[in-house]
């Protein structure tokens, strides 16, 4: 995938094999060996850096690394005045603020320079909590690519995000997030030249009337405006899914899924129907496999479902915090007396 996940119609697999050496409490050095999508030489790296992690007070902790990573087949063509080469260096720099029980906040910048390319990265993400049972959500990610040689060009990707987040803490059965999403996508390094903007808006929730069962909705919707290569061109589209699981037993469950999706109107549709069974590899961790009779592809609405027709593999992770603990928001709130649970 492009840098922070941004384009999700790509796709990437990377392996990563290494060794952690502790040189003091706080660094770390590390080697690695990376092979991307194939095992030959051109698809290999070798990465050495440092890696530290700094406490520089309750709550608020600094990371940062150095990072050289070299091809183990090196690729070098020259072109009569440039020699390109996929050698790299790294340097990132991460600040997080956990201190305050009521937000959290995390930011984080990362600059790459190589014979071919130089490029930033930076990300910044808030959550806080507004009450027992909302929060608010925030994330940005800027990613900047300039390539050298004779292949010139940019490559600039944008996301900004603005949600909130419901949990029904008395009851446990409802839980629910909205957000709006504003990306930019615009690629001069090839033709035609990419320059389009998408705002979507989406609301997701999860039902559990009872134990064995849990109902999944997701509604969204999305505004598209494509300028590549001087082509003005405007579209909109929906989703509705739900899906139902159903558990067989404390470890198998069952689900079915079903969506609907549309492109400029119901005229232009699209149905997806599909079957999958889960199994929960240890507590709060499934892998689930399942197959779609048919289906559909939409990179901006699907989100991190497989909607296209065929068999898909998925993993599910079940999570909690002290954000959500509901005695410490109101002992800071003077309501009431909060102890804090033994670790």
């Amino acid at each position: 995938a492009a840098v922070a996940g941004i384009a999700t119609d790509q796709k990437n697999n990377i392996a990563v094999v290494g060794v952690d050496t502790s040189l003091t409490k706080d660094t770390k050095a590390f080697s690695e060996y990376r092979a991307r999508d194939t095992i030959d030489g051109a698809s290999s790296e070798a990465a050495i850096g440092l890696r530290n992690n700094w406490q520089i007070a309750q709550g608020l902790r600094l990371n940062t690394t150095f990072e050289r990573v070299t091809p183990i087949t090196r690729l070098t063509t020259t072109d009569g005045l440039y020699t390109a080469s996929s050698d790299s260096t790294a340097v990132t720099g991460a600040v997080e603020y956990t201190a305050n029980p009521l937000w959290k906040a995390s930011t984080r910048l990362e600059v790459r320079t190589s014979d071919t390319s130089n490029s930033i990265l930076s990300t910044a993400a808030l959550a806080y909590k507004l009450s027992r049972e909302w929060s608010l959500l925030t994330r940005s990610t800027y990613a900047h690519t300039e390539l050298k040689g004779a292949s010139t060009g940019d490559q600039d990707r944008a996301r900004f995000q603005l949600g909130a987040a419901y949990r029904d803490v008395d009851t446990n059965r409802w839980s629910a997030v909205g957000r709006y999403e504003h990306q930019i996508e615009k690629d001069t390094t090839a033709q035609p030249i990419l320059k389009r903007a998408v705002d979507l808006v989406s609301f997701n929730f999860n039902y559990q009337p009872e134990r064995s069962i849990i109902l999944t909705g997701r509604y969204a919707t999305k505004y598209v405006n494509d300028e590549s290569s001087g082509i003005v061109s405007r579209s909109f589209g929906n989703l509705i899914s739900g899906r139902i699981t159903y558990d067989l037993t404390n470890r198998w469950d069952i689900g079915i899924n079903t969506s609907l999706h549309t492109d400029g109107g119901l005229s232009n549709r699209k149905i997806g129907l599909g079957l999958e069974v889960g199994y929960m590899v240890q507590e709060n961790l499934w892998l689930s496999g399942g197959y779609n009779f048919f289906g559909f592809r939409d990179k901006d609405l699907q989100g991190a479902d497989y909607t296209d027709r065929g068999v898909y593999v998925r993993m599910r992770y079940k999570f909690d915090e002290s954000l959500f603990e509901s005695k410490r928001d109101a002992a800071l709130r003077g309501t009431e007396e909060y102890v804090e649970k033994p670790k």
